[in-house]
């Protein structure tokens, strides 16, 4: 696999090589139009792109990303959907995204191993999945309505991300992309309200040890603090 030098922070593979069957090019593009390729891969004397953005500026606008790689995803646990549905709206509300809709809501749940039965945050009886309680605590902490406040995403593997609500309060969601570890993360202001990324109450003696915050994978929301920082 290849990454440009731009995204190796962004784009880290997993443990193992995954395959595609699916190459994406820029043959259906209109002047305007940018095809931003994110990771190739190659086999003997071909290179193919696996992941790209396009960029559309035509009679389209907007962006699509796109990952064509084969069997990296499949398995992933109800809680794991959790986590990542949580930091993918945390992000694209962060840099912008007015809308953004999670495919899907209702699990089929025919096939237990074929891995788009299993897209929906609820199961086929309509009963919460781990990440519906997700969305639910993602809407608690940041109501509609919010505004992003400006400032890095973040800091190495640190992600603070803010807004402002419209209580007049500021909330955060706080996680790494590393290792689960104590990380000095510190805050001007006083906590209001904490909890965990499935809307679970913490109370602050929970959250810190001599000053750091248990900064892991799964998101950590505050509603109070001015400024988060590490």
């Amino acid at each position: 696999l290849t990454i440009p030098e731009a995204y190796r922070d962004a784009i880290r593979p997993g443990e193992r090589t995954p395959a595609a069957t699916r190459f994406l090019t820029d043959a259906a593009l209109k002047p305007g139009d940018r095809f931003i390729p994110l990771v190739q891969a190659t086999e003997g004397d071909y290179t193919g792109t696996v992941a790209a953005v396009f960029d559309l500026s035509s009679d389209l606008t907007g962006a699509v990303i796109v990952s064509a790689f084969q069997g990296e995803y499949r398995g992933i646990t109800e809680d794991r959907q959790a986590v990542m549905l949580s930091r993918a709206y945390v992000i694209a509300l962060h840099s912008g995204v007015e809308r953004m809709f999670w495919y899907n809501l209702r699990a089929r749940e025919n096939d237990p191993y074929y891995n788009e039965d299993h897209f929906g945050i609820v199961h086929r009886d309509l009963s919460p999945k781990p990440a519906y309680l997700a969305m639910r605590a993602l809407n608690r902490a940041r109501p509609v309505g919010s505004v992003p406040l400006a400032g890095d995403l973040c800091t190495g593997s640190l992600y603070t991300a803010g807004w402002k609500r419209p209580d007049g309060q500021t909330g955060w969601a706080i996680w790494t992309t590393g290792p689960a570890a104590r990380q000095q993360v510190r805050w001007d202001g006083t906590v209001k309200a904490a909890f965990d990324y499935l809307g679970r109450d913490l109370a602050l003696d929970d959250l810190t040890e001599k000053g750091t915050l248990s900064a892991q994978n799964s998101v950590v929301y505050l509603v109070g603090p001015e400024r988060v920082y590490p």
